[in-house]
């Protein structure tokens, strides 16, 4: 579960959630609302205070920045690319590091694009949505907190990729 009591965003709005593991949460607002910075702040990528921020119990102080990142992932509608890296090895980037070394992959890029060995550049907005959200997926955080993942992919990329997240949980 992950719970935070009193988290204040820098637009002095105080934030209390309780998420089961397991559950979709969804979060709606107008623009400039703060749901970007909520993510964010959950996702301890941004300075924010809060009373107490916890994972399965466990205080997100106990945990290392990028060892909470790892657990409780961020993923935006922009993500930034090398654009001469393969998709393939995009992928599996994350892999060369301590972190997930010794993680191995749910699935394959290949499962989902064709053309693994094209250049990342090469993708069009959709494909590298799509991509970052396998990728994320794959590294099995125990929270995934999505800030407008799907807003390029089409109506059948979107319903796939909500079916697999589905099937993820």
């Amino acid at each position: 579960m992950l719970r935070v009591v009193n988290l204040e965003l820098v637009n002095k709005k105080l934030i209390n959630i309780e998420l089961p593991m397991g559950k979709i949460l969804e979060i709606k607002g107008e623009n400039g609302a703060g749901k970007s910075l909520l993510l964010k702040s959950l996702a301890r990528l941004i300075p924010s205070r809060f009373e107490y921020l916890s994972l399965n119990g466990k205080n997100s102080l106990d945990f290392s920045p990028s060892k909470w990142r790892s657990q409780v992932m961020y993923l935006g509608a922009e993500v930034y690319f090398n654009s001469e890296m393969s998709v393939q090895d995009f992928f599996h980037y994350p892999y060369q590091f301590h972190l997930h070394h010794s993680a191995k992959p749910l699935f394959s890029p290949e499962d989902f694009l064709s053309h693994t060995h094209q250049k990342v550049g090469l993708l069009s907005s959709g494909q590298k949505q799509l991509l970052s959200l396998l990728r994320s997926l794959s590294l099995n955080p125990q929270i995934l907190l999505l800030d407008e993942t799907f807003s390029h992919l089409d109506e059948k990329m979107r319903a796939k990729s909500i079916e697999f997240i589905h099937r993820w949980l």
